[in-house]
């Protein structure tokens, strides 16, 4: 794969993980990476395609629609505690 063709792709990949290969070619082991939206697309065609648009929308505003940092939340929970920590305190439990 050409650099010209990895970039002509509407897909998200750092121009450097192509330019540093010799030639300016990937391996065969160089994978693009897919952009946020495209997965969330995917995603969502599959529910739909697979489970139907009414079981697909009630699962997407179940799990999918959600404005909570999960992050901050995290770290409110857990702190920085390590998943060792965590798991030696549901443990004891």
């Amino acid at each position: 794969m050409k650099v010209t063709d990895v970039l002509t792709q509407k897909r998200a990949l750092r121009v450097t993980d192509v330019l540093t290969h010799p030639g300016n070619r990937c391996p065969d082991t160089c994978q693009i990476v897919p952009s946020s939206e495209e997965v969330r697309s995917e995603a969502v065609q599959t529910l739909i395609k697979q489970m139907g648009i009414t079981k697909a929308a009630i699962f997407i505003r179940e799990n999918m629609a959600h404005k909570e940092d999960y992050l901050k939340i995290k770290s409110e929970l857990f702190g920085q505690k390590s998943a060792t920590q965590l798991y030696e305190e549901i443990k004891k439990r």
